[in-house]
C-alpha cells in the first residue's frame, strides 16, 4: 500500500511508527486479553455459568456503562445462560458506582456473583460488604483508583498498573474491558461458535462516547465496530439508527459522539437507564423502535434543558466575574445533575477554562453533585486528589479522569472549594495553558488540495480523542467568488485559488458576517459525494 505524502507527514508528526498497521488495522492486531484479564477471572465466571449460579451485572448509567451491561447480557443470552440480573443505579437516587443500598439489594436478592462494569474500582467498602456476605466479586473498570483497591476476587482494569501506560489496551473504556473478559470466557467454555465481532457495534459506540483515545486497541475496536453498525447492526442499534434518521447514511465516529450516544445517555440523564438497556438487549425490532423513539424524546427534553441551564450558567459566570478565575465553579440548586456535565463542557469551550458545575439540593449534608471538565495540560483527577489530601473532608467524594470527573461538596463549602481549586491551579499552571491554540497538523497550499488527498485522509478514520481530524493551515490562498448561503444567510461559500488558476471550493459555517483572513486560514479537507460524483471541499474554521 502506497501512502499519500501528506498522510505520511501527518502520521510522522503524530509519532506513528508503523504507518501501514495504523492505516489498515486488523482484529488480529488486538493485544492479548490476558494482558489485563486474569485467567482465574474467566474461569470463575465460567464455573458460575456451568453451575447456573446467579450473576448480578452492575453497571453505570452512561453510554459506556449501559453498553457494557448490554454486552454481557447479550453474550449470556447467546451462551444460553439465563440466571442473571442487571442493576443500573439511578443517578438521582443512588449516584455513581456501588452504594451500600445497592450492595445490600444484590446480597438480599440471592446473588452468587457480582460483576461490576464501568465502575467499582473505588467501591472499597461496598465490595467488602459483598465479600462478607459470601458473594464472588469481579470488578471490571477503567477508572483510576484513589487510595487502595477493593478486595474483590478479581480486578480487571488496565489502569491499575501504571507502568503499562503506553500499552495498546491502557486506554480501553469500560465496554472494551468487558469485551476482553468475554474473549477469555469464550475461550474457556470452548464456544468458538460465538462470533464476538458482532458485538463490536456496542463496543465502538461506548469507546467514542466515553471520549477515550482512539489509539491502540481502541482504534481497532471502533473501526470494526463501525463496519458492524454499517452492515449488520444489533436489533437495538438498528432501531436507534432509524429513529435518528441515519438509516441510509454511512455511520461514522461523529454519529456515535453526537447523534447515537446522546440518545443512549438521555435515558440515564433524564430518568433511569433501563430504557436504553432494554433497547440494546432487545430482539424484537418493533418494540425496539418504540424504545428508540422514547429515547429520542428524552434527548429532545435533555437538549431543551441543557440550553436553559447553559444560559443561566453563562449569566452567573458573567455577573460574578467567574470567567476571570482559572477554574470556573458555579452552582444552582435547581440545576438537574443529569445534564451538568454537558453544560460544563460547553462553558469550558466558551471560556477555555476548567469548569465545575454543581447542581441539586444538599440533603443531610451529603453534598451537592458536581461535574468537572478540563482543558489540555490540567489533570482534573490529579487536582481533586491533591485537594482531598491537603484539605480532608472538603470533598465528600470524587472520581474520574484527567479531562472529566465527578465530585460532591457540601453546599456550605462550595466557596471554600472554589478558592482552594483556584489556588492550586494558579500556583501550578502557567499562563499559556489557558490560551487556546489552533493545533494544526501541516501547512499546505491550494496546489496540494484535491480529491485524492481528501480520500486518502479518510484512511485515518475513525476520528476522535487522540486521533483528531487533520487540520491544515492553508498558505497563500486567493479568496474568490464569495457568496452567502443557508436558509438564514448564516454560511459563507467561496473559492480558494492560486496564481495558476486552480480553484477549490471552501465553506465556512455560521460566520457569514465575518471577514476571511487569508493570512490565518485553517481548515479541514473533505471529500463530498453527490449524485455519484466526488469533489473536494475545504471546511474553514478560522
Amino acid at each position: 500500500m502506497s501512502i499519500h505524502p501528506v498522510i505520511h507527514k501527518i502520521l510522522t508528526g503524530r509519532g506513528v511508527l508503523n504507518k501501514q498497521k495504523f492505516l489498515q488495522p486488523s482484529l488480529k492486531d488486538l493485544s492479548d486479553p490476558l494482558n489485563i484479564v486474569p485467567q482465574g477471572a474467566g474461569e470463575l465466571v465460567a464455573d458460575t455459568i456451568r453451575q447456573n449460579n446467579k450473576i448480578y451485572i452492575y453497571g453505570d448509567y452512561d453510554v459506556d456503562g449501559v453498553c457494557s451491561a448490554a454486552l454481557l447480557v447479550n453474550f449470556f443470552k447467546e451462551l444460553g445462560f439465563e440466571n442473571y440480573q442487571t442493576l443500573i443505579p439511578s443517578r438521582y437516587e443512588n449516584g455513581y458506582g456501588l452504594t451500600p443500598d445497592t450492595a445490600r439489594q444484590m446480597a438480599e436478592d440471592g446473588a452468587d456473583m457480582v460483576i461490576t462494569v464501568d465502575c467499582g474500582i473505588t467501591s472499597v467498602k461496598e465490595v467488602e460488604y459483598l465479600k462478607n456476605h459470601n458473594l464472588k466479586v469481579i470488578v471490571t473498570d477503567h477508572h483510576l483508583p484513589k487510595y487502595g483497591q477493593p478486595e474483590a476476587d478479581f480486578i480487571i482494569n488496565p489502569k491499575i498498573n501504571p507502568k503499562k501506560r503506553n500499552e495498546p489496551d491502557y486506554s480501553l473504556c469500560g465496554c472494551g474491558v468487558v469485551f476482553k473478559l468475554l474473549q477469555i470466557i469464550r475461550r474457556i467454555l470452548n464456544r468458538k461458535d460465538i462470533n464476538l465481532k458482532k458485538y463490536l457495534d456496542l463496543v465502538g459506540m461506548a469507546t467514542v462516547a466515553d471520549i477515550v483515545p482512539l489509539t491502540g486497541d481502541n482504534r481497532i475496536l471502533v473501526k470494526y465496530g463501525l463496519d458492524v453498525i454499517n452492515s449488520t447492526p444489533s436489533p437495538g442499534i438498528k432501531a436507534l439508527v432509524e429513529i435518528s434518521k441515519l438509516k441510509d447514511k454511512k455511520i461514522k465516529s461523529y454519529h456515535h459522539g453526537f447523534v447515537l450516544g446522546p440518545r443512549i445517555n438521555a435515558s440515564g440523564r433524564m430518568d433511569i437507564a433501563d430504557t436504553a438497556l432494554k433497547l440494546l438487549t432487545g430482539d424484537d425490532y418493533a418494540k425496539n423502535l418504540k424504545l428508540a423513539e422514547e429515547l429520542d424524546n428524552k434527548n429532545k427534553d435533555r437538549q431543551d434543558l441543557c440550553e436553559i441551564t447553559f444560559n443561566e450558567a453563562v449569566n452567573i459566570t458573567e455577573r460574578d466575574k467567574y470567567g476571570k478565575n482559572r477554574v470556573i465553579v458555579v452552582y444552582q440548586p435547581h440545576w438537574v445533575k443529569g445534564i451538568i456535565g454537558i453544560v460544563a463542557s460547553r462553558i469550558m469551550e466558551k471560556y477555555y477554562r476548567p469548569v465545575i458545575i454543581f447542581g441539586g439540593e444538599d440533603r443531610l449534608q451529603e453534598g451537592v453533585t458536581g461535574s468537572a471538565r478540563s482543558i489540555d495540560g490540567i489533570d482534573m483527577f490529579e487536582i481533586l486528589s491533591k485537594i482531598d489530601r491537603d484539605s480532608p473532608g472538603l470533598l465528600k467524594k470524587f472520581g474520574g479522569h484527567a479531562k472529566a470527573a465527578g465530585l460532591s461538596v457540601t453546599r456550605e463549602n462550595i466557596d471554600k472549594f472554589r478558592n482552594k481549586i483556584n489556588e492550586i491551579v494558579c500556583s501550578e499552571c502557567k499562563e499559556e495553558v489557558f490560551i487556546k491554540k489552533n493545533d494544526y497538523d501541516l501547512d499546505i497550499t491550494v496546489d496540494d488540495i484535491d480529491v485524492n488527498l481528501a480520500k486518502a485522509l479518510e484512511l485515518l478514520e475513525p476520528f476522535g480523542e487522540g486521533n483528531r481530524k487533520p487540520l491544515f493551515r492553508i498558505k497563500n490562498p486567493v479568496i474568490e467568488n464569495q457568496r452567502i448561503i443557508g436558509k438564514n444567510g448564516e454560511h459563507l461559500m467561496f473559492e480558494l485559488g492560486n496564481v495558476n488558476g486552480k480553484k477549490v471550493r471552501g465553506i465556512q459555517f455560521n460566520t457569514a458576517k465575518s471577514e476571511i483572513n487569508p493570512e490565518q486560514l485553517f481548515g479541514y479537507v473533505e471529500c463530498n459525494r453527490y449524485n455519484g460524483g466526488e469533489y473536494c471541499q475545504v471546511k474553514i474554521i478560522s
